[in-house]
């Protein structure tokens, strides 16, 4: 199943860097999951779409279906700098304003997300 990963970071104009940073894992690895060579853990699917703000719909669906507010939201982040496209996506990830994330930060958040999708198939 193709996704939209390569669409969102273009339209929003961030850096794979950036992004791959944010996710926790290397920007090889991200060019994997936008070419998709790789498949997307559940997870860093959840961590994306909290980090860019939108349904974990819009990750998948045609190009044509992806919902007007993503795309303004897009939109938006394209005519931020990189710093405060940063900020933004840390803020949309953490709800909290100019907190600084690290690795073990994110960590935290993957681990927590993972969690809950384990306690969900738990019968």
């Amino acid at each position: 199943m193709d996704n939209n990963l390569c669409f969102f970071r273009s339209k929003a104009r961030i850096s794979k860097k950036t992004l791959s940073k944010l996710l926790n894992t290397s920007v090889y690895t991200y060019m994997g999951y936008e070419n998709n060579r790789l498949i997307i853990p559940t997870e860093i699917k959840i961590l994306y779409c909290k980090l860019m703000d939108i349904p974990i719909n819009d990750l998948f669906c045609n190009i044509e279906s992806i919902s007007n507010s993503t795309i303004k939201k897009m939109s938006f982040l394209s005519e931020l700098d990189e710093q405060a496209k940063e900020r933004k996506l840390i803020f949309n990830l953490t709800g909290e304003e100019n907190k600084l994330v690290t690795y073990r930060n994110i960590n935290s958040i993957k681990q927590n997300i993972y969690q809950k999708i384990k306690d969900k198939e738990v019968p």
